[in-house]
């Protein structure tokens, strides 16, 4: 189904025999996320279509070490999954004020101290859907906020998105 292989004069050359063999090929098309803070406040605390979430599956952290005039690089840690959730808010502005609680209040305890990542946490449940809106995989994360939530205001009428990102401390499959 995939590339061939195929010897010119000793050499192994990599060749598609026809179309079909692309044609074959499942894609990877595009999904819906839906999710939910379970603690935010109405309509934040049931499911909600995501404009767009980034999900980082995995990240490999290197290093370079120098040796004369050669350089080698080596895998030396990893780190936290991270998701990007980009979202649509009432026009009350419910999830920009819940948030800034969260982090302003609850996080931050309004500059007087950090709050133990433990008891900074929340749920956070998405749920990837297929084009068809049937379920492929429905995970509950815990997350803390981090970096700047940031609220632009525009003279157009269309809908407005914001984005946050996400540190997971804990991720559970409920689902796949």
């Amino acid at each position: 189904m995939f590339l061939l292989p195929i010897f010119h004069g000793g050499i192994m050359k990599p060749y598609l025999r026809n179309i079909r063999q692309i044609q074959d090929i499942v894609w990877e098309n595009g999904t819906r996320w839906d999710v939910k803070f379970p603690d935010a406040p109405s309509p934040f605390d049931s499911w909600f279509p995501a404009a767009r979430v980034e999900y980082v599956e995995t990240t490999l952290n290197s290093q370079t070490f120098d040796a004369g005039q050669l350089q080698f690089e080596i895998p030396v840690s990893g780190a936290l999954k991270t998701v990007t959730i980009s979202f649509y808010d009432t026009v009350d502005v419910v999830l920009l004020k819940w948030l800034k609680h969260w982090i302003d209040v609850e996080i931050l305890n309004n500059g007087k101290g950090i709050t133990p990542v433990l008891d900074a946490v929340k749920p956070l449940e998405v749920v990837i859907l297929d084009e068809h809106g049937h379920l492929k995989e429905h995970k509950r994360l815990e997350v803390f906020p981090h970096g700047s939530l940031s609220r632009a205001l525009e003279s157009d009428a269309q809908a407005v998105t914001r984005s946050l990102d996400f540190t997971i401390v804990n991720e559970t499959f409920v689902s796949r």
